[in-house]
């Protein structure tokens, strides 16, 4: 008997594989989407890692090393998006927690935590401007409103995932519009956001490694 229902949810999963392979490639990227901003609003960082692609995983795991690893000097060189995720891990995780984390749980670590700010998902969707073998690219839409950039997803062994590093670039332009607006140099707004986040004010420390 035990056989027979091993079968059988064997029989079901291929099914549902087979359902889900088959559907045109605009389907699945939507269905991806929908996943993860699902993930986000609820802070599930476990099921929002699954939608993620290859590029985001590695990115994660980079600024998790960065934070551990990379001098002060370095980092200071970095992008500014790229600095607020490093000393944001130096400054909020304890540090018994993150010497115990890898790529993955950083990034679930950073979701559950709601530093992927649920108001920028909400009422969020895409528009699909082109599949093009295993990469897709899209249009942010906000109500009426369609942005000029998207994000990227790829086809991957599992199925389409997103690409949250295809919008790095916009993201930076961003903030430095903000650095602009604020009349604050890049080391205040970075440390006023660290404060906001975390209700402690940081200290120059911040800025070196973890590992020392």
């Amino acid at each position: 008997m035990k056989h027979r229902s091993a079968f059988y949810i064997a029989i079901i999963l291929t099914l549902s594989c087979l359902s889900q392979c088959s559907a045109p490639p605009e389907e699945q990227i939507q269905e991806t989407f929908q996943a993860y901003k699902k993930a986000i609003l609820k802070k599930d960082g476990e099921t929002a890692y699954k939608q993620i692609d290859k590029n985001t995983r590695d990115y994660y795991a980079l600024m998790l090393d960065h934070a551990m690893n990379l001098p002060a000097e370095k980092t200071r060189e970095l992008t500014f998006v790229n600095q607020i995720i490093v000393l944001m891990a130096r400054h909020m995780i304890e540090q018994e927690q993150i010497r115990a984390m890898d790529g993955k749980a950083f990034f679930v670590y950073a979701v559950n935590q709601g530093w992927i700010d649920e108001r920028q998902v909400q009422g969020m969707e895409i528009e699909i401007q082109k599949v093009d073998g295993d990469k897709a690219t899209t249009h942010i839409k906000r109500g009426e409103v369609t942005a000029p950039m998207g994000f990227d997803f790829r086809r991957e062994d599992a199925g389409w995932r997103i690409d949250l590093t295809s919008v790095l670039e916009i993201a930076e332009q961003q903030f430095q519009g903000m650095i602009q607006r604020s009349q604050m140099d890049s080391r205040e707004l970075i440390y006023a956001i660290l404060a906001e986040l975390s209700g402690n004010q940081p200290t120059d420390s911040v800025w070196e490694p973890l590992n020392q």
